[in-house]
């Protein structure tokens, strides 16, 4: 995957979690987005395949969420030396009045080859757009939207 490519693949993973969310809570969502990135969230003891790569010394303690960052310099943080993160989840966490604030939980195996991605058959890879509800049985037709802040407080 390209670093152009994968760039497109942010822009539109951002776009559909965003227009998703949307339609199952009340909050207003602005279109800018601000990301939080949370690494290396995968088991990762297996052994690694192909050109499956595990980047050592870069790992932070197990769910950290780095500082905000914009789509260019997330792009730039995932995109590493012509790989990318094998499956990246997003999802809105919380918005304020300028963003909505997406967190990307990413894979800790890195690869180039476009096998060893999640989400090719009709999706955006390695992006896995999700809506985080706030239960298990959450059903939008009969619960209606939600507040994002109620999915900590259920």
């Amino acid at each position: 995957m390209t670093q152009g490519d994968f760039q497109t693949n942010l822009r539109e993973a951002i776009r559909s979690t965003l227009e998703t969310t949307r339609r199952f809570v009340s909050d207003e969502l602005p279109d800018k987005a601000r990301l939080l990135i949370v690494p290396n969230c995968s088991y990762d003891g297996n052994s690694l395949k192909d050109d499956e790569e595990i980047f050592p010394g870069e790992e932070v303690p197990q769910w950290t969420t780095l500082p905000a960052k914009n789509e260019a310099e997330a792009a730039a943080f995932l995109y590493r030396k012509g790989k990318v993160p094998e499956w990246i989840n997003v999802k809105v966490d919380f918005v304020d009045s300028q963003y909505s604030y997406l967190i990307l939980e990413c894979c800790g195996r890195f690869t180039g080859m476009e096998k060893h991605l999640y989400h090719r058959g009709g999706g955006i890879p390695p992006f896995s757009p999700q809506v985080a509800t706030p239960k298990l049985d959450y059903d939008i037709e009969t619960d209606g939207q939600f507040p994002l802040h109620q999915r900590y407080n259920s």
